[in-house]
């Protein structure tokens, strides 16, 4: 059960740390200069910023998710262990 709940933790410190590192993503996005047309060898750029920035504020908001669903089970079984204990 302690090795569960370890393992469930690093779960949701690693989710959280996802989440975080896409947030960063997003507010360096927002604060980067807009699209560039510029090519590299005739390949468009891939720098359309409200694009990128969607893409990474949905990537923050779904590791938030996760986390709370994690941490959520975490607690559902960190109470179930004690009332087994009764």
């Amino acid at each position: 059960s302690n090795h569960q709940t370890k393992s469930t933790q690093q779960k949701v410190e690693f989710y959280e740390s996802k989440a975080r590192h896409y947030q960063k993503l997003s507010d360096l996005q927002r604060l980067s200069p807009p699209f560039t047309s510029s090519t590299h060898k005739g390949i468009p750029s891939l720098r359309n910023q409200g694009h990128m920035l969607t893409i990474y504020q949905r990537e923050a908001k779904r590791y938030e998710k996760l986390a709370d669903k994690t941490r959520e089970e975490l607690n559902q079984d960190s109470n179930l262990s004690v009332e087994k204990k009764n």
